[in-house]
């Protein structure tokens, strides 16, 4: 009996950490963003292998209590079964990352009804916070130290990315760096930053067109200023 309830403890244990999904989040999502986006997709996904994982700790407990009682064949099971969760674990892993990143453009692109999402609305509450904008303002800074430190007569080396067109927008970066330090800071400019740092190719920040990225360094800035812009109208009135 005292096995079973070791076992039963532990499936709750992994089930809290690894936030089950609800269903209603899948419902909600499809409701506000059509049942053909990928959030929707993701969240059904992480649900499904969350579930598989709390299924498979089940042999992984009994095996374990296999081997303590020198059962033979517990340690092949508890072999199989662990190779079985750690590749579920790996795949959870990546679509909670996908969770945010999507997240992080539903944000960027300014859908308002999508902020009835609880998904959504903790991307926005995390990129709000202080330690994110910082986080945010920090790694943007380096890049355009990295910039300003290239050697200007070394054009015949491959210079890191982002540095190329970087060096020619140096002042709106620094203004978006000075931004993110400052309160109040738009949600949808601190988004638009992220996957900027993110974006990995479909970045401008990682192309060799300087204007792509300073025009979205400028729309950076201008979301990120447009709270002030509006407690600003609040006071007047």
């Amino acid at each position: 009996m005292a096995s079973r309830v070791d076992t039963s403890r532990r499936v709750r244990a992994i089930a809290r950490r690894l936030r089950l999904v609800p269903q209603a989040d899948e419902s909600a999502a499809a409701v506000v963003l059509g049942p053909e986006h990928e959030l929707v997709d993701v969240l059904a996904r992480r649900r499904a292998l969350s579930v598989q994982i709390l299924v498979t700790s089940i042999p992984i407990g009994l095996a374990a209590i296999g081997i303590a009682r020198h059962v033979g064949a517990a340690a092949i099971v508890l072999a199989a079964a662990a190779a079985v969760q750690l590749a579920l674990l790996v795949a959870v892993s990546y679509l909670r990352s996908r969770t945010r990143d999507i997240a992080e453009e539903i944000i960027a692109s300014g859908n308002d009804a999508a902020r009835a999402l609880s998904t959504v609305e903790h991307e926005r509450r995390r990129l709000a916070s202080p330690k994110e904008r910082r986080r945010l303002a920090r790694s943007l800074e380096r890049l355009v130290q990295d910039a300003e430190r290239w050697p200007r007569g070394a054009a015949r080396y491959q210079p890191p990315p982002g540095v190329p067109c970087l060096r020619l927008v140096v002042d709106d970066a620094r203004e978006v760096v000075e931004l993110l330090d400052t309160e109040p800071a738009g949600v949808r400019g601190i988004a638009l930053t992220s996957r900027l740092l993110a974006d990995g190719g479909a970045s401008p920040l990682y192309g060799t067109d300087p204007e792509p990225l300073r025009e979205e360094l400028r729309r950076i800035r201008y979301l990120l200023v447009a709270p002030r812009h509006r407690t600003n109208d609040r006071l007047a009135a």
